[in-house]
């Protein structure tokens, strides 16, 4: 699960019961709800072969942009390439994202960097708005910590925050791309985004999966637009 007993005592020395309680809430939720999840046979064995495949592919295919991109964020600011930070994932589990960095270095920010944030570099905003920061994340995929499609891993310091839609993200692995970043993304509230991803986990097949994948490109291309749930 997300803490052992040593980092619970540190998270409850900096944090409040009630936050705690909430905490282990959601732990004990996530662990009876992959126990009683009935997934289906793409979920438990096809999702697999999909993320391999398509994230195979998309490495060799990307390799250079990703190449020219680093070679970029090293020369316009000092500092690392790459950006790694803590995030969960499936059953609560945690693991390291990886990103392009498109923040200064030494920069206080550590949730989620908005439009317009003073922090971001200028080759950082165009990689953000092209989401090739994301591209690193193939790693992890091929590591089997995320899939190509599925709500994005989640901030480990934010966990008691959740709603029982936002728990639901935790039965599936995270994604590269998602429901929720493909109808509005950032545009949206958080409990907007957990309803979004409830309705992928409630669904999750390779029919919605590809049709998610392929709205990726539009957002990429046209930006993120806050639209109806569907």
């Amino acid at each position: 699960m997300i803490m052992n007993s040593s980092q619970t005592a540190t998270w409850q020395s900096d944090h409040s019961t009630v936050q705690l309680d909430q905490l282990r809430s959601t732990e004990l939720w996530v662990q009876q709800a992959m126990l009683n999840r009935n997934s289906s046979f793409y979920e438990k064995y096809g999702k697999r072969v999909f993320d391999v495949c398509v994230a195979a592919a998309a490495g060799v295919a990307v390799a250079p942009i990703v190449a020219t991109a680093a070679l970029a964020v090293k020369i316009e600011t000092p500092g690392p390439v790459l950006f790694r930070q803590q995030r969960v994932g499936r059953g609560l589990t945690t693991f390291n994202i990886y990103k392009l960095r498109t923040m200064r270095h030494g920069n206080r920010s550590t949730g989620e960097v908005l439009p317009g944030n003073p922090d971001t570099t200028r080759v950082g905003r165009v990689l953000r708005r092209l989401k090739i920061d994301e591209l690193p994340q193939i790693y992890n995929v091929l590591r089997g910590e995320m899939s190509i499609v599925g709500p994005r891993p989640f901030l480990a310091d934010t966990i008691e925050e959740v709603t029982e839609d936002g728990r639901h993200r935790f039965l599936v692995k995270p994604g590269l791309t998602g429901h929720a970043q493909t109808n509005g993304n950032i545009t949206l509230s958080w409990p907007v985004r957990w309803r979004y991803d409830r309705i992928y986990v409630d669904n999750v097949s390779f029919s919605f999966d590809t049709r998610i994948l392929l709205k990726t490109l539009s957002v990429i291309l046209f930006g993120e637009k806050p639209t109806e749930q569907d």
